[in-house]
């Protein structure tokens, strides 16, 4: 099938479209590694000699960035401003001004600052701004006459020693205003660069040289005028277009940079790194290969010592600390890998964040290898560091040997001594044991019996008082129910406890009991949790503070009482709680006879001492008094009991 001319032509047309499309759509940063940040309300960045940024927020804090931390730089004061010139970065606070040193990662204060003070530093030199006079070194060289702008609006910039101020469409040498240019166009900025200062204003590029200015054609096709700004760093000078941000290269001419033309963009430069950022956003564009693992610090037994690439150690032991950095911001999307040659020969996985251990007991002699995967690359870097130990190198093995025998001998005549003995103190710890545990069973037997006649003494008061009022069809009933308590009272349990389905009936009849003889003044709801019915707990934990509930709280002052008990299972403990709506402990303690004295609770403070060996008695019992406007409304009494894992 052959096609005409006419049919062929659309598909050219689209093919040239879509090859031109991506062509656009190519960065037009093209340096080989280009690395976005992201950074909150951030106000300027500066470059220090390591490559790492040392970055200023609006808020005045300070932080340094390297492609594998963020650390936060202490300071006294809120920092106004950050500058960088060849050598140095200069940090100015509101009353000091700083010098950033890289290698301590610290600052130096180098002198205070006068207020309501600009401040602006370059090859050592500095140029203060004041309202109403500019020094440059401490030598006042200008002061403001009547009728002129304010010197704090302006800016600067030096070429060859000189300090030259813009303001609007005035240029001027600081120190001879009596020397001034004007151009016909708006000033966005200076830019010395090839012995010459040169100056861009709105609509155009001029050159300072021996006291005359000349326009310099910018010819490129997508540069479209006014100018909107400029902002410059050590040679590398970024310019805003009206739709699109551009670099001034060293021979004048323009690149356009893929940087959104409708945010705000400034740049710094520093080695092999040019930076770009604005608010929230900076981009690195590192524009040469370098080495990207470096060791940092090596460690030994917690004393930092020399990051040579070899070490040689005569008698060393412990653990060796290696922590490796990278000057490479793409590090954040590698893996890497690291390998002890001649030792190790597994590949092992970390993180540049996290140490490189290594046991020097274990080790004669080997080199820490480093290996990144970063897409489809693989860099492997081998001879990092070597290890050398000599104690290992020609063990003394006959040493270990004697030694051996000489412990194993001396262990033999010591253990044959030492276990006679202990044979005897075990017996006799066991009798000790033995004579515990019955006594503390002998109490528990006591302690029963002291709860039983309290409780039949108060069933029977209960009981007579229906008889005396003639229900002797209901008294019947709830002697029977007196006769089910008892019997479960004298029942003979070894390990004292009951199960919770027992407990919630054994109150269940006695409240019934109590609510009767107490002419139905109270009512009372007992709830149990599902599948707790088998499980255990101590026996009459619960009945004496119901008892007491009843006897204390539903006083004749009281018209409509209520006792609420709840049981239910938290994690591995069975939890209790008693609550009244009675008249508070306060006015019981002042009903009872000063002569009374009730050891329900001593007994049950006793016993729980004694079934919870390792818990205190405040973890297991809280008695706490209820309020309500602020006038006494009941008592809540609440039991935490371990899970008892019975014998039987």
């Amino acid at each position: 099938m052959r096609f005409s001319k006419q049919e062929y032509l659309p598909y050219l047309k689209l093919v040239w479209t879509l090859c031109i499309g991506f062509c656009f759509v190519i960065p037009k940063i093209t340096s080989q590694a280009v690395t976005s940040i992201f950074e909150n309300n951030l106000k300027t960045v500066c470059i220090d000699s390591l490559d790492r940024l040392l970055i200023l927020d609006r808020d005045g804090k300070l932080y340094l960035r390297s492609p594998q931390h963020r650390i936060r730089i202490e300071v006294d004061e809120d920092i106004v401003d950050i500058q960088q010139d060849q050598t140095n970065i200069w940090v100015i606070g509101q009353t000091e001004l700083y010098q950033w040193k890289p290698l301590q990662k610290s600052l130096t204060k180098v002198r205070s600052l006068e207020k309501k003070s600009s401040i602006y530093i370059a090859n050592n030199y500095e140029i203060v701004v004041k309202e109403n006079t500019i020094s440059l070194n401490d030598d006042v060289c200008y002061s403001r006459v009547d009728g002129q702008p304010s010197l704090r609006s302006y800016r600067y910039e030096m070429l060859h020693d000189q300090w030259y101020g813009i303001k609007q469409k005035h240029l001027f040498p600081v120190c001879n205003r009596t020397q001034e240019y004007f151009l016909p166009d708006s000033i966005l900025g200076l830019i010395p660069f090839q012995n010459k200062l040169h100056v861009l204003t709105t609509l155009g590029l001029f050159g300072l040289e021996n006291d005359y200015l000349e326009r310099i054609p910018l010819a490129l096709d997508s540069l479209q005028f006014p100018l909107r700004e400029v902002n410059r760093s050590q040679g590398t000078t970024l310019i805003q277009g009206q739709s699109s941000w551009f670099i001034l290269t060293q021979d004048l001419s323009l690149e356009e940079l893929d940087l959104n033309p409708d945010e705000h963009w400034t740049t710094k430069s520093k080695n092999n790194i040019d930076c770009y950022y604005n608010s929230e956003r900076i981009i690195i564009d590192e524009k040469t290969d370098r080495p990207s693992i470096f060791i940092d610090k090596i460690t030994l037994d917690q004393k930092i010592i020399a990051t040579k690439k070899n070490h040689e150690f005569e008698e060393a032991t412990g653990d060796l600390i290696i922590q490796l950095r990278s000057g490479d911001w793409k590090v954040d999307e590698s893996e890497f890998y690291y390998q002890w040659d001649g030792w190790q020969e597994k590949w092992i996985s970390f993180s540049l964040t996290d140490p490189i251990f290594l046991s020097l007991e274990a080790v004669q002699k080997t080199r820490l290898n480093i290996r990144r995967i970063h897409k489809e690359n693989i860099q492997t870097y081998t001879n990092i560091l070597t290890i050398e130990n000599q104690s290992n190198a020609n063990p003394s093995w006959w040493k270990y040997i004697f030694i051996g025998l000489l412990l194993a001998v001396g262990t033999s005549i010591i253990a044959s001594i030492r276990v006679r003995g202990m044979q005897n103190e075990m017996e006799k710890l066991k009798q000790q044991i033995q004579l515990q545990d019955a006594l503390l069973a002998e109490k528990s037997k006591v302690r029963q019996m002291q709860m039983a006649p309290h409780f039949v003494y108060n069933s029977l008061t209960s009981i007579k008082g229906l008889i005396a009022l003639g229900e002797n069809k209901k008294a019947r009933k709830y002697l029977t129910d007196f006769a089910s308590l008892l019997r479960s009272q004298m029942r003979n349990d070894a390990e004292g406890l009951i199960r919770v389905s027992e407990e919630a009936m054994l109150l269940e009849k006695y409240l019934s009991l109590e609510k009767l003889c107490h002419n139905e003044r109270f009512s009372y709801q007992i709830d149990v949790e599902q599948g707790l019915e088998d499980i255990q707990i101590p026996e009459m934990m619960i009945q004496p503070f119901a008892e007491n509930a009843v006897k204390h709280g539903m006083h004749t002052s009281i018209p409509e009482g209520f006792i609420n008990i709840r049981i239910w299972k938290d994690q591995q403990t069975i939890c209790c709680e008693i609550t009244d709506n009675g008249i508070g402990r306060e006015a019981a303690i002042k009903q009872v006879s000063q002569n009374h004295k009730s050891v329900a609770i001593d007994n049950i403070k006793t016993r729980l001492a004694q079934f919870f060996k390792f818990r205190q008695i405040d973890e297991l019992l809280s008695i706490n008094d209820n309020y309500q406007d602020g006038k006494p409304a009941g008592t809540t009494v609440q039991l935490t009991l371990p899970i008892i894992k019975s014998n039987k």
